[in-house]
């Protein structure tokens, strides 16, 4: 069955970022980047507004074939999927 995630990341929620345990933290860290230019603008504006508001999105993501719970936070001018437990 195809992953609905397989191609796209899923926000699932925003959260603070010092709300977030790092005992939670798997392994893993990875840059998102946007695939097309129709994608670029909504990118540089969740970068923007999760760096200005000091939140973090919780995302699923599929990696190797399963999905995958996730941290999206801004990182310089990327955005970072941190893998969750």
């Amino acid at each position: 069955m195809p992953l609905p995630t397989a191609r796209a990341v899923e926000v699932v929620a925003f959260i603070d970022a010092e709300s977030v345990d790092p005992v939670a933290f798997g392994a893993g860290d990875y840059y998102a980047r946007p695939k097309d230019e129709v994608a670029a603008k909504p990118y540089t504006l969740l970068r923007e507004a999760l760096s200005r508001t000091d939140k973090v999105a919780v995302v699923k993501y599929a990696l190797r074939g399963r999905e995958r719970l996730g941290l999206l936070r801004p990182v310089g001018e990327a955005l970072s999927i941190q893998g969750l437990h």
